[in-house]
Order: structure tokens, then C-alpha cells, then sequence
């Protein structure tokens, strides 16, 4: 008669520790998926907020790039660079696409930080550097909003996992909980159980109830509690010897009061498990529950009242409430973004069109100017040469020093007219980029110049290897010629004057140089001898207008590449072209 008592006394403690172990495990579970969640909304919070500096940092620069300010430049740049650094980090951090989108993200921000670097160095005035710049920060825009879309996809996935995780543990506890307080009915309605083992099922089961963070109660028909634990305690700041036998108008204001106590005659009337959210004021504050409630039954299967799971969810309604502000708060930045990119397009496109205009009155202005400087030129250069013919032989020799003099600036006055039409035509001419073979165009500007090299024994070295680039003929041959006459215009006086041509290449570029023996320069003055009209010695000792190297200059910025000099005075001086392959 005994073994039967401690055999089911057996199979009752093993019974509650196996509920104990599935509350403990599916807590346990629930914890670290509600862990995960966190972290990644903390990721994709990083992620937007991002997404959003980098947009500011586009649009300073975008406002600097029309205002012409420094300062906005550089936060701007400073704020890209760190927000597309954040970016890939927090993306590395979420881990929410796949190999193919993660690497077509990281060539996108690679081609931005390219455009970016290359737009850094080009001139105020490049269009074309900033509509690049705009077309690859539209492509990183889409990549973000591709990795904005997945992320918010991972985050609902993560959501209904959370969901399911906890709809999981939930009713596995209230199983394991239904199971123990069967257990304990059927153990106090049986005389033939002693009282040792009711003993050890009842700690038990405070156990299980202690070990959780969840409110467990339970509720006799009458709504008064029959089973508090301690978090329920916590909740409502009285302790369970207090709470047992009394109801819910005793906790809660008499509205929440009502609702709790209608739920639960619902529970018992429809006899099913019914799962909501409840907001509740408690001791610790508002706060929101996810209650999980059903049907308590005797040995016999009868309805006697109801027991109860709430899980405290604040924190997680909280985070949901921080997600969806921080959409709306997303929403609103790219509104305004689109509508101030609208703004700014609708500018760069009054600029250009203004700058089109001040290019033609520029092109007219120059053209007019030039006709009507060389009309007047033409009639005081014909007066002056009748003069000379009819009148010559009764000038003295003052008088006829007069007349050459004049002669001689009307000859420089249209040859300075002549090259500012060059300069100008040079900003608007169409430029025609084709394979250049470099030795075959060094050799052809050499021979226009074949007959003044060999008057002044000139030697000239030519080492050009056999290169090809692509650019503007016409443009490199004016390069060419102007670097050419000015090693011949200063080569020193007395000496044997030599100049040496030569190239080289590398994965990118290729640059040209043209070294010579003359007189040289000093380096303070490298950038003014390529501005317009910036002249460091006296027309009487080396003649020219002052345009020639501004015309270099200018023509390697509309090829896509740079000149520089290199020299020393009286040791001569080099000149370096560079052009992309």
C-alpha cells in the first residue's frame, strides 16, 4: 500500500521539476530573442540616423558647391565621411543582406568616395565633376534605401520570431503551470497522499512561481486570488499574504478593477486561454502587460476559476514606439532632402543657363572688341606706312625712330588682340578627344618650327617614347607650340642652348615634359607665370604677349589634365603636361 504513495509521489516531483526546467528554458529562450531584437533596432537606429547625415553631408557640400563656402565644404565632407564609415559599420554590426548586396553596397560607397576625392580636386566651375558627384551619391542613396528596406524586413522577422518565441513560452508555462496545479488539486483531494509529499509539491511549485519575472496568479470563481508570486507582489507593492483571498478593486483603480475581473469571467464562461495587452497602473508606474489567461480546472475537469501569466512588455512597446517615431522622423528628412534636391537642380540649372548666356555676350563682347580695335589698328598702320613711303626722306632720324615705334606696337597690338581671341576661343571651342601618337605629334609642332631651331642652333633632344593618348589635337598641339617658343624665347644668349623632350607613362596617366637651358626662374613666381597677362621680365628683352602659358594652362584643364614647372635661375627650367590614359 505504500509503494503506490511514493511512486506517484515520484512521478509528482519529477512532473514539476520537468515544468520547472521548460518555464526556466523558455524564458531563457524568450530573453535572448528579446536580447537580439534590442540590439538590432539599436543597429538599425544607427543605421538611419546614418543614412540621414549622409544626406546632410551631401547637401552642404551640394550649398557649398553654389555658395562657394569653404567651411560648408568641409563639414560636409567630414560629415560623408564619417556617415558612410558608420554606415558599413552598423551594416557589418546587422548582418542583413546577403554576399551579392553587401558587396555591391561597399562598390557603390567605394565609387562615391572616388567621385567625392575627384570632385575635391577639380575646379570651382566643373559641372561635370559635381553632376558625377550627384549621379554616384543617387546610386549610393538607392543602395541605403535597398539596405533601409531589408533592415526594416529583418526587424519585423526578428518581430514575429519575438512573438513567436514568446506565444511559445507562454503556453509551454501555462502547460507546465496547469500541469503543477492539477498536480497540487489532485494531491489535496487525495487523504491517501501524505502530508511530506503535498509539502514537497507545494515548494516546488513556489519555486517555479519565484523563478520567474512574469506575474503568475491564479483566481478562485469569485475573482480572489488563491496563488501570488513574487513579481506579482512587485507590481502592485503588497506582498502575497496580503493579496490572498481578496480581488482586483483592492489593486487597481476602479476602472482597471472592473476590466480585469470582466476578462476573467470571460475566461471562464467561454472556458478557452485567451492572450491580450493590458496598461495598468502599478507601483513601479504605467506600465503594459501581455497577459496570457485560462480556465483553472479540478481533478475532474471543472471550471473552479482562472490562473494567469502577465509578461511585462514596456520596454519592448517602448522600443516599437521609438522604431515608428524614428520612421516618421526618416520620412520627414528624406521629404525635406528631395525637396531641397528639386531646389538645387532647379538652381544648377538657372546657372547654367546664366552661365550660357555670359559665355555668348562673352564670345560677342570678344569679337565685337577684336573688330573694333583692328579697324582703327588698320587705318593708323596704313597712315603710318604712307608717311614712311611719301614723307620719309624729309624726317629726320627722331621722326623716323617715331614711325617704327608706332609700326612696331600695332604690331604687338595685333598680335595680343590675336591671342585673346585664342584664349577665348580655347574656353568654348568643342573638344574632339581621339588616340594621340605622342611622337608623331612632338615631331610635327618641331618641324613648324624647323627653320628658327636651326638659326639658332638650337639642339634638341627628342626621347619620345612610342605613346599613345587619348585627347584634343588641336588642344595638345597648342600645348605643344607655346611650351616649344618659350624654351627657344629664354634660351641664354652666348650659350649653346639645348632643349630635351621626353615622356613617360604609368597605370593612369601620361605625362610629357619639355626641358631647356635657358634662364630659368624663380619657383615663388610658379603660379603666376600661368595667369593671364603675368609677365616676369620686359618686353624689350624677351618679347611676347603674356598669354601663352595661361593658354596652356587653360587647355589642360578642359582635357581632363594639369601643367606644372620645375626650375632654378639660370639653370634652365622644365615644364610637365599630364593627361589620363
Amino acid at each position: 500500500m505504500q509503494d503506490g504513495p511514493r511512486r506517484s509521489g515520484g512521478r509528482i516531483v519529477a512532473a514539476i521539476l520537468l515544468g520547472l526546467c521548460i518555464i526556466a528554458l523558455l524564458s531563457w529562450l524568450h530573453y535572448e530573442q528579446r536580447r537580439a531584437l534590442q540590439q538590432a533596432t539599436r543597429h538599425v537606429q544607427e543605421l538611419r540616423q546614418a543614412q540621414v547625415e549622409l544626406a546632410k553631408g551631401f547637401l552642404q557640400i551640394s550649398l557649398a558647391g553654389t555658395s562657394g563656402s569653404s567651411f560648408s565644404q568641409h563639414t560636409g565632407l567630414a560629415l560623408l565621411q564619417q556617415s558612410v564609415l558608420s554606415f558599413e559599420r552598423s551594416l557589418d554590426q546587422l548582418g542583413v543582406l546577403d554576399g551579392v548586396e553587401a558587396e555591391a553596397f561597399r562598390r557603390s560607397a567605394e565609387a562615391f568616395r572616388a567621385r567625392l576625392a575627384a570632385w575635391r580636386q577639380a575646379p570651382a566651375t566643373d559641372q561635370r565633376g559635381l553632376v558625377a558627384l550627384r549621379i554616384a551619391f543617387a546610386d549610393l542613396e538607392r543602395r541605403t534605401d535597398r539596405v533601409d528596406h531589408a533592415a526594416r524586413r529583418y526587424i519585423e522577422t526578428l518581430n514575429a520570431h519575438n512573438e513567436q518565441t514568446y506565444t511559445f513560452s507562454l503556453l509551454g508555462s501555462v502547460l507546465s503551470l496547469c500541469l503543477i496545479v492539477g498536480i497540487i488539486l489532485k494531491i489535496t483531494g487525495n487523504e491517501r497522499r501524505s502530508l511530506k509529499e503535498r509539502q514537497k509539491a507545494l515548494e516546488l511549485l513556489a519555486a517555479i512561481a519565484e523563478s520567474t519575472e512574469d506575474a503568475i496568479f491564479a483566481k478562485d470563481n469569485e475573482g480572489r486570488y488563491l496563488l501570488f508570486n513574487r513579481a506579482a507582489s512587485r507590481f502592485v507593492g503588497k506582498s502575497a499574504e496580503t493579496m490572498l483571498g481578496r480581488d482586483d478593486r483592492d489593486l487597481f483603480p476602479a476602472e482597471q478593477a472592473e476590466m480585469l475581473m470582466q476578462v476573467g469571467r470571460q475566461v471562464m464562461r467561454q472556458e478557452r486561454i485567451l492572450t491580450q495587452e493590458e496598461a495598468l497602473d502599478t507601483a513601479v508606474g504605467a506600465r503594459v502587460f501581455l497577459a496570457t489567461k485560462g480556465p483553472l480546472r479540478d481533478g475532474e475537469g471543472r471550471v473552479i476559476g482562472i490562473f494567469g501569466i502577465s509578461r511585462d512588455i514596456t520596454e519592448q512597446k517602448l522600443a516599437e514606439r521609438e522604431i515608428e517615431r524614428q520612421v516618421l522622423r526618416l520620412k520627414a528628412a528624406e521629404e525635406a532632402l528631395r525637396e531641397l534636391n528639386a531646389t538645387l537642380e532647379m538652381r544648377v540649372a538657372e546657372r547654367t543657363a546664366e552661365l550660357a548666356a555670359l559665355n555668348q555676350s562673352l564670345e560677342s563682347f570678344v569679337y565685337s572688341t577684336s573688330h573694333d580695335l583692328k579697324a582703327p589698328l588698320r587705318g593708323i598702320e596704313g597712315y603710318s606706312r604712307l608717311l614712311a613711303e611719301d614723307y620719309g626722306d624729309r624726317l629726320n632720324d627722331e621722326g623716323r625712330l617715331f614711325i617704327a615705334n608706332i609700326c612696331n606696337g600695332i604690331a604687338r597690338m595685333h598680335e595680343l588682340i590675336d591671342d585673346l581671341l585664342t584664349y577665348s576661343r580655347m574656353e568654348r571651342r568643342k573638344l574632339e578627344r581621339t588616340p594621340v601618337d605622342l611622337p608623331s605629334l612632338v615631331a610635327g609642332v618641331l618641324a613648324e618650327r624647323r627653320e628658327e631651331i636651326a638659326a639658332r642652333a638650337v639642339a634638341v633632344v627628342q626621347a619620345v617614347p612610342p605613346l599613345a593618348v587619348c585627347a584634343d589635337v588641336e588642344g595638345l598641339q597648342l600645348v605643344l607650340r607655346n611650351l616649344i617658343e618659350n624654351a627657344l624665347k629664354f634660351s641664354l644668349e652666348g650659350s649653346a642652348p639645348r632643349i630635351e623632350i621626353g615622356a613617360r607613362q604609368d597605370e593612369k596617366t601620361v605625362t610629357l615634359w619639355i626641358s631647356d637651358s635657358g634662364i630659368g626662374f624663380d619657383m615663388k613666381y610658379h603660379e603666376r607665370i600661368f595667369e593671364i597677362f603675368q609677365r616676369l621680365h620686359r618686353l624689350e628683352d624677351y618679347p611676347g604677349t603674356g598669354i601663352g602659358l595661361a593658354l596652356v594652362k587653360k587647355a589642360m584643364q578642359r582635357m581632363g589634365g594639369r601643367v606644372w614647372a620645375e626650375s632654378v635661375p639660370g639653370q634652365g627650367a622644365s615644364f610637365y603636361v599630364q593627361l589620363p590614359k
